[in-house]
């Protein structure tokens, strides 16, 4: 799940750039990634067939063939969208739909494959909150080296790096045990 993560940080740059010539907005590396990602502000790119930027309403839609790339992860989908709060910085809202599909590596830089029917990334902040959640719906399948399944909706809460799933369907797969040791326990988030 955590190149989901990943996928949204590319968010970041929605507004400002496709297979234009618009410049990309600074970016940061994702709150949980290494430091040597964090300093390295790797670039995001964004191929789609058209791009439609609306700049005072601060907006910003990609559709056909959208790919992404960002530092370890790679994202297809048919429509991506973004709305960028009126107080600048981050999108508030993220839409990818159609096909979409997610592949990274998790923290420990094993493969990780996501396809859904759509993600959606929420982020707002007050003077006293700030909520950011990722919800994946329709079809959801996720598979990684220690588990695989479909849920549906899958939703991510970044703040409290806490998952919560419906209609789930996981199987996990405990790591090879180490010589002399007892195989560690299985963790599936």
């Amino acid at each position: 799940m955590k190149v989901i993560l990943c996928l949204f940080a590319v968010a970041l740059t929605l507004t400002a750039s496709a297979q234009t010539n618009l410049p990309l907005p600074e970016l940061s590396a994702p709150t949980n990634a290494s430091p040597a990602l964090a300093a390295t502000n790797p670039p995001v790119e964004i191929f789609s067939d058209a791009g439609d930027f609306d700049l005072k309403n601060r907006s910003g839609i990609y559709r056909g063939h959208v790919r992404v790339t960002y530092a370890l992860m790679k994202m297809t989908c048919d429509l991506l969208t973004a709305q960028v709060s009126t107080n600048g910085g981050r999108p508030e809202i993220i839409t990818a739909s159609g096909n979409v599909k997610l592949d990274g590596l998790d923290p420990q830089n094993r493969p990780v494959h996501v396809t859904c029917d759509k993600a959606v990334n929420i982020y707002k902040t007050t003077s006293t909150a700030t909520n950011d959640t990722i919800t994946l719906t329709g079809n959801v399948f996720m598979e990684s080296a220690m588990f695989s399944g479909t849920g549906d909706p899958i939703i991510w809460d970044r703040i409290t790096d806490s998952i919560h799933g419906e209609n789930l369907q996981m199987q996990g797969q405990a790591p090879a045990k180490t010589s002399g040791t007892n195989a560690p326990s299985l963790k599936l988030f």
